[in-house]
């Protein structure tokens, strides 16, 4: 997706516990290339389960490799929790929870 672009995720490692491989980053950053993982040694496409933290992004470079993609919401800044949640005590209306007219 990044078409070769180079970005700096800072210090970056890959950690093994309990047979999961883990790839840490240090800067915040869409998983845009499976490069991503692989120049930590983690071959994705040799992986039964591949969990990304990422929007959708990550769809280019890993849906090639996926039988399937389950999207779940972690909540954060475009998450739909926000627009299902009962709130109390916000004058309304507000903007994301409600359609505001320009």
């Amino acid at each position: 997706m990044g078409g070769g672009i180079w970005r700096n995720y800072g210090p970056s490692a890959l950690i093994r516990v309990g047979g999961i491989e883990i790839v840490l980053i240090t800067n915040n950053g869409q998983a845009t290339d499976i490069a991503q993982l692989t120049s930590l040694g983690c071959d994705p496409s040799h992986k039964h389960t591949v969990a990304v933290k990422s929007n959708h992004h990550f769809r280019a470079a890993f849906e090639p490799l996926s039988r399937e993609i389950i999207t779940v919401d972690g909540g954060g800044l475009g998450s739909i929790i926000r627009r299902t949640m009962a709130y109390k005590r916000v004058r309304r209306p507000v903007w994301p929870l409600d359609e505001i007219a320009d």
